[in-house]
């Protein structure tokens, strides 16, 4: 599983937010009963990590603010028992530092783990990425037993674009189509550019009426993109629904790539949907 917060749904990194506050409270009444002679600053490491990882790096600040306030709180209430009277506020600044550190490096390992996952023309999901995430929806899909969609889609033409204009202006139109998938479509889906003018989108629990409807509404919006900047492409596109799970990811992609071909065999610019019970 990626670090990244999308693999939660709301209501559960709501709960592991609050879960975390929690514990900072019950971390600051057993300061307040211990005293200052037990530093039990470790055991704020954890809840750092999990609302890091699993909730986000601006809950993980607030947390970690909240944390080194909520036990300067506790010490204040005992301030009588330390030598100096500075020293709740001396360590509560260095408490601080350490919880935002321990952040900074987790928002550093998870943005190298989100750019390995990444194209890094596009910023759509890579190969290897898509791959991953369809066979997880591919085993969720056995147990939930939902219909499942999937697009090929390869750009007409794209070579003459290249050809013609140079491979800066390729470039620019690929991240314009990329752009216009991002937008056009829903947030449940997952897209990625599978590799040189080709993209694939992964339409969860999703039938065969919605996925053409989706789908032509992309395939739409690509074509007035590309119009609008004088580019000469088409779209052909191989569209599966699967009522039953796929064998394993390569009948889903194979599916779809055979369906992308027929497309492109039939004169381009085209959808071929097909839906397999």
């Amino acid at each position: 599983m990626a670090w990244g917060n999308t693999s939660f749904s709301p209501l559960l990194r709501i709960f592991i937010f609050i879960s975390a506050i929690i514990m900072a409270l019950l971390i600051s009444c057993i300061r307040y009963i211990t005293g200052p002679d037990i530093t039990l600053t470790l055991l704020y490491v954890l809840p750092i990590l999990t609302v890091s990882v699993f909730v986000g790096k601006w809950y993980a600040v607030f947390f970690s603010a909240f944390s080194a306030l909520s036990w300067l709180m506790a010490d204040l209430l005992i301030i009588d028992q330390f030598t100096y009277k500075f020293a709740p506020f001396v360590n509560s600044c260095a408490r601080l530092i350490i919880f935002l550190f321990i952040v900074y490096l987790i928002s550093c390992l998870k943005n190298q783990e989100e750019l390995a996952l990444r194209d890094h023309l596009t910023g759509l999901l890579n190969r290897r990425a898509f791959f991953s995430m369809a066979g997880a929806e591919i085993k969720r899909m056995r147990r939930f037993l939902k219909s499942l969609s999937i697009a090929y889609i390869d750009l007409d033409n794209f070579k003459d674009v290249n050809d013609s204009c140079g491979h800066s202006e390729g470039d620019a139109l690929l991240k314009h189509i990329a752009g216009k998938l991002s937008s056009s479509g829903r947030e449940i889906d997952i897209m990625a550019r599978i590799g040189g003018d080709e993209f694939a989108i992964l339409f969860l629990e999703t039938d065969e009426t919605t996925a053409q409807t989706v789908i032509k509404k992309l395939k739409r919006n690509l074509f007035q993109t590309s119009s609008r900047h004088g580019w000469p492409i088409t779209c052909s596109i191989g569209l599966v629904t699967f009522n039953r799970p796929p064998l394993d990811i390569d009948e889903l992609i194979s599916t779809a790539d055979s369906q992308m071909y027929l497309a492109k065999n039939e004169g381009k610019n085209r959808i071929k949907h097909i839906t397999i019970d």
